[in-house]
């Protein structure tokens, strides 16, 4: 992949209507807001057995599946074998019959408090069986970063990345996410702190925790990021997140939405590929 690529998830339609009954209008509005590919996650299927229907599609609308995002228990063993890994190797067959380009993967996070070390390994191992898995699929894995892993210098996701290689795990570094625990005005330096791991970016804006409806709405002063983002010669998937969060206040159609988040990706990116 050549250059900056935009896409756009297609659960910010979620807002309107229940994508996995009208997918066909969600990715119509997707791709006449600018896109050229859309992220969408394996809990908005009604089946996971072919993919088939969607690759055709996504080329009805002239999109490509920038990835499907994956998610679920690693840090507890029975719960990853039993659970995690049997539906992510589901999932990544249907991807790949769909023409996935690759996947994200988000692991729960422990609600009682931190992880052991124990459960801190399981996690690892699990991202690691889970990344051979889509590999074998041909999918490049990413790991997605919610907030707690930015607690105290980032401490538990340099472990991750430590811990799995580059061959197999690369990063899908999520803006408002990672400026829950850090101050949104760090985010562009973060990314340059981890840069060679950055391997798909998620753009997502917040105020005050609150996700907002379009980028460039809240606190993260994406013109910064960009600025970043193009010295670092990073080259891929660009992915605007802007779904329905708790709290927000929606005043505009997600089309409207939608498009106003892909003219500030052209404004803070340049000319995408």
């Amino acid at each position: 992949m050549v250059g900056i690529v935009l896409g756009c998830q297609a659960n910010a339609w979620q807002r309107e209507f229940a994508i996995r009954d009208d997918m066909d209008r969600a990715l119509g509005q997707l791709r006449a807001a600018g896109y050229v590919g859309a992220e969408i996650g394996a809990g908005f299927f009604t089946s996971l057995d072919d993919g088939a229907w969607l690759k055709d599609l996504l080329a009805k609308h002239r999109l490509r599946y920038a990835a499907i995002h994956l998610g679920g228990v690693m840090y507890d063993r029975s719960v990853q074998r039993e659970r995690t890994l049997p539906a992510i190797r589901q999932a990544a067959r249907f991807a790949r019959q769909a023409g996935a380009e690759g996947a994200l993967i988000s692991t729960g996070a422990k609600r009682e408090g931190p992880l052991t070390a124990e459960e801190h390994a399981a996690n690892i191992d699990g991202l690691k069986e889970a990344a051979h898995i889509l590999r074998e699929h041909g999918l490049p894995a990413y790991y997605h970063n919610h907030a707690y892993e930015f607690a105290d210098g980032a401490r538990v996701l340099q472990s991750i990345l430590d811990g799995v290689p580059a061959d197999l795990l690369n990063l899908a570094f999520d803006t408002a996410n990672a400026s829950q625990d850090i101050p949104a005005a760090q985010v562009p330096e973060v990314i340059r702190r981890f840069a060679s791991r950055i391997g798909y970016l998620h753009y997502k804006d917040h105020r005050g925790g609150t996700l907002v409806e379009a980028l460039g709405e809240g606190e993260i002063d994406f013109a910064a990021v960009g600025r970043v983002v193009r010295e670092i010669g990073y080259a891929g998937w660009v992915v605007a997140e802007i779904e329905q969060g708790p709290g927000m206040v929606a005043t505009r159609p997600v089309a409207e939405d939608a498009r106003r988040s892909y003219d500030l990706l052209r404004r803070t990116l340049g000319e995408p590929a």
